[in-house]
């Protein structure tokens, strides 16, 4: 009930709110998976410390968790890429015998590793199509391709799979290159045509969504 009320809140893009909700909700349990939504909620809504702190705390109560592995090398990656990042090693040395393969190969894209076109395809699962998406992004993001890296996003929210963290992480990013387009199109005109782009792609997902 109370992670349900949180990603209630977060799909309608109310970050703080959510990360707030989960806040009070751990003040009266330290379940597992409030732990977790917890710390997904805090770096939807920009607080990678607070992020990081809740994923080790996480990872401290079961140390097979490699979604918080993954998440925790994400933070020091978007921090600094030259920087010796969490559990880069770990990771990059899993394969196709161990439970944690696909956020392995996730880093590997990331670490620039398997080309973007290749791991676009390399999904089994919708929520692998979401991940790999959102990680493209990323890489699109980094490099101020923010066309490119919205059309990537989109493709994750479209999907709609909202049982899975990795749809809000896309979904958070999602908004964030939206603001940034919107700072560079100084052409009224422009900026009315990409509004009403971003509307009709709203109108859209959210009769999957909700």
């Amino acid at each position: 009930e109370s992670l349900k009320k949180i990603r209630e809140t977060a799909l309608r893009g109310r970050w703080a709110e959510a990360q707030s909700l989960a806040d009070k909700e751990l003040t009266h349990s330290q379940q597992p998976e409030l732990v977790m939504g917890a710390a997904m909620m805090h770096f939807c809504a920009g607080d990678r410390q607070g992020a990081k702190r809740l994923f080790s705390q996480s990872l401290s109560m079961d140390n097979e968790n490699n979604v918080a592995k993954l998440m925790l090398y994400l933070i020091d990656w978007l921090a600094d890429p030259k920087e010796a990042r969490s559990y880069r090693a770990e990771l990059l040395a899993l394969d196709w015998r161990s439970p944690a393969e696909f956020q392995g190969y996730l880093v590997k894209v990331l670490e620039g590793l398997v080309d973007e076109a290749a791991a676009l395809d390399g999904w089994y699962s919708t929520s692998e199509k979401i991940w790999l998406n959102y990680a493209v992004a990323l890489i699109q993001s980094r490099q101020t391709e923010w066309p490119v890296a919205e059309k990537s996003l989109r493709e994750a929210v479209r999907l709609g799979e909202t049982d899975g963290w990795e749809f809000f992480l896309a979904r958070s990013e999602l908004e964030k290159i939206r603001k940034r387009r919107q700072e560079t199109l100084d052409n009224e005109a422009l900026l009315a045509k990409y509004n009403a782009d971003v509307a009709d792609f709203e109108a859209h997902v959210r009769e999957v969504w909700l």
